[in-house]
């Protein structure tokens, strides 16, 4: 049995592995099976009280727009009306379709059921990426139902196209004949102005020479003014795009984060100087120099890792490419309205010229010249008008679609929700995680020991010794009273740990102590030092709780005068010895209550009774009150060759445990191991019954008297 310096190291939770957390489930298997039955019964439960959800689908393909019918011009008003009903793309009829208010049209013509057990359908509407088909989906707790509002939505909505169309198409068509009839007008008073021109001044035509001056220089200023009008639009895309670029930054900055190397490098020292200190602490104890140097170096090398940021933020400038492209685009419209400007001066030029050569024809000709091109113009305007809306009522005679159906839905034979084979796996894997996370919860809740296994991770020390629960009818002298008891065996499986560890330098002062009250040290004190009576051993058990004493109850001898008669001088140690019913055993009771006893274990005088009492025994057992709540124990611990730690099972609280170690620790006490009491006894049990008859053969008569 190997014993560690002790060190504050044992207050730190060691790292669990798979064994110790399976453990922890096998321990409180009860609440795991609990838990996992309960969420399994409620997960199923659900599953199978859940309502089959069916889903239906209908595809639609929305049909390209025809060649736009129009006039030059984006703002003529022809062109505006003609815009509107041309067919709807992909997006705004999926909107038309996913509006509240054609669902709820669908859902009254495919006249519903008025079931309430069953859920309603509901419409959600896909379009498919890179093509004009829209997908139509609908979930209903009815089959049939479903397919029925599919095909509700789909034929509504086709009618609901083609009446748009038709009537975008018969308003346009009385507006374009109003139109034309307007145009037909116009043409006819520029026929007649033309008429009286020639009439007037008795002239048929004009030369040829002449129209061909008067129609260039009509065509030259409508050049013109689309150019000015063109390098206005130019100024006004500059003027944004300078803005724009204004908004923009020339550079921008990348930040990026990485782990500090001084950090790095701070941490690697410090875990350096950790390891040395762990091989250190094999040879020295934790106030030795050597240990406490390095104490001074982590401290010093945390301080600084503290300081030092754990990530640096590295700033990398790059271009920005959208300010890139801006200044590109700016170039461009620049160097564009450059060239506008330029064509612009030399059509003002020409324009000029032609101006001049027009000034040189009489006042008459330059009248008929322009009511020529007048005419000429308005002729034209009357036949695109009369193209158009032949067209119109060509399409109004055969009209497009909108949109086609290229998939009705079908009835579902497979509900899509809930998927039962699936539902049932993740209820099972719920039920796992819930029951483990709450055995877990309740194990990271519960602060108090649960089994020797738990303590001897938990603080690095040993089980010297299960107790099992006794029966309630035994006595507390177990050792002699029920020398076959499990708890005997456990007393004597106490002591022989004692000698193991006692082989290269030999025990004989033992205390034991516990972290807190009710946890079975005088018990255990008392049935150790019979144990080792039994063993031939001459054994003094000395009561040093002088605040609760109780050993004197236990063996049936007076209680004064005892140890606190000595420590005030008022008898000698060879006087308090009591003699006990057990071979070998005798005790030193605590003798006569005090207000301040530990004043008197940390005297002189306590130090002599030590000594006095090694010439009268082997072995001697100090039974010392709780060390957390007062002080006597590790008082005691300082002249004691080894200390016990009892602890209860589902009594003791880890934190109590750690503090009396603590405690123990600062007194240097060498603790040897503990005493877990009040463990389950079902596996010690079934184990000595196999040897009852060998061992303890009035056990065995007794058993064969009884058949």
């Amino acid at each position: 049995m190997s014993l560690v310096p002790m060190s504050d190291e044992l207050a730190a939770l060691p790292e669990f592995g798979v064994r110790d957390y399976l453990g922890i489930i096998q321990r409180r298997r009860v609440m795991f099976a609990a838990v996992f039955l309960l969420v399994l019964a409620v997960g199923l439960l659900v599953t199978v009280l859940s309502k089959n959800i069916y889903q239906t689908e209908a595809k639609l393909q929305v049909l390209s727009p025809a060649r736009p019918i129009g006039f030059n011009g984006e703002e003529n008003p022809i062109s505006m009306m003609l815009a509107t009903v041309q067919p709807q793309g992909v997006d705004i009829q999926g909107e038309e379709l996913q509006s509240p208010e054609f669902q709820s049209e669908a859902m009254r013509q495919a006249k519903l059921s008025t079931a309430r057990h069953e859920q309603r359908p509901t419409i959600r509407v896909e379009p498919v990426e890179d093509i004009n088909i829209l997908r139509i989906l609908v979930q209903g707790g009815n089959p049939v139902e479903t397919v029925r509002v599919a095909d509700a939505v789909v034929d509504l909505h086709l009618r609901r196209m083609d009446l748009v169309t038709t009537a975008g198409l018969r308003g346009t068509i009385d507006f374009v004949r109003k139109e034309k009839a307007k145009a037909e007008r116009v043409l006819e008073a520029g026929e007649r102005r033309l008429v009286l021109i020639r009439q007037a001044h008795r002239g048929v035509e004009l030369s040829t020479e002449r129209q061909a001056r008067s129609g260039e220089y009509d065509a030259l200023q409508a050049k013109l003014l689309e150019t000015e009008t063109h390098s206005n639009t130019l100024r006004a895309e500059i003027r944004n795009l300078r803005s724009e670029v204004a908004m923009h930054p020339a550079n921008l900055v990348q930040e990026t984060t990485r782990e500090s190397p001084v950090a790095r490098k701070l941490a690697d020292k410090l875990e350096d100087v950790k390891i040395q200190r762990m091989e250190l602490l094999r040879s020295f104890r934790p106030t030795s120099r050597e240990v406490q140097d390095l104490d001074g170096q982590i401290a010093l090398f945390e301080q600084h890792l503290a300081a030092e940021p754990k990530e640096i933020t590295v700033r990398t400038p790059s271009p920005n490419t959208e300010r890139l492209s801006l200044l590109r685009q700016l170039k461009e419209q620049e160097a564009t309205l450059q060239g506008e400007q330029e064509n612009y001066a030399a059509l003002l030029a020409r324009v000029r010229i032609q101006k001049r050569t027009l000034d040189e024809l009489g006042p008459w000709e330059t009248q008929l010249a322009r009511q020529t091109h007048d005419r000429d113009a308005a002729q034209s305007a009357y036949a695109a008008i009369s193209d158009r809306l032949q067209e119109l009522e060509m399409r109004a005679r055969a009209p497009m679609p909108s949109a086609r159906v290229i998939e009705r839905a079908a009835v579902p034979t497979q509900p899509i929700r809930p998927n039962r084979p699936r539902s049932y796996g993740l209820s099972v894997i719920l039920a796992l995680l819930c029951a483990t996370g709450g055995v877990f919860l309740r194990e990271f809740l519960n602060d108090r020991v649960s089994s020797a296994e738990e303590i001897e991770t938990l603080v690095a020390l040993p089980a010297l010794a299960q107790i099992p629960v006794m029966e309630p009818n035994h006595a507390r002298l177990v050792a002699t009273a029920f020398p076959s008891s499990d708890a005997a065996e456990g007393y004597r499986t106490l002591r022989s740990s004692i000698g193991f560890a006692g082989i290269d330098t030999p025990l004989r002062r033992i205390q034991i102590t516990s972290p807190s009250r009710q946890e079975g040290k005088s018990t255990t004190a008392v049935n150790l030092a019979i144990a080792m009576a039994q063993a031939g051993k001459r054994v003094i058990l000395v009561d040093t709780d002088l605040r609760a004493p109780s050993l004197h109850r236990l063996l049936g001898v007076p209680a004064a005068p005892g140890l606190s008669e000595v420590l005030l001088g008022r008898n000698f140690i060879d006087e308090t010895l009591q003699t006990t019913e057990i071979s070998n055993l005798q005790l030193v009771p605590a003798g006569s209550s005090l207000l301040h006893p530990a004043e008197l274990l940390c005297s002189i005088a306590f130090d002599q009774v030590l000594k006095q009492l090694d010439e009268f025994a082997d072995v001697f057992i100090f039974d010392t009150p709780p060390c957390v709540p007062v002080t006597d124990a590790p008082i005691v611990a300082a002249g004691m060759d080894g200390v016990i730690l009892v602890v209860r099972v589902g009594h003791t609280r880890k934190v109590m445990v750690k503090q009396a170690i603590k405690l123990l620790s600062y007194a240097r006490a060498r603790i040897l191991g503990l005493v877990v009491n009040q463990t389950p006894a079902q596996n010690q049990r079934s184990y000595h019954r196999r040897y009852e008859g060998d061992g303890f053969p009035e056990r065995a008569l007794a058993r064969r008297r009884a058949r």
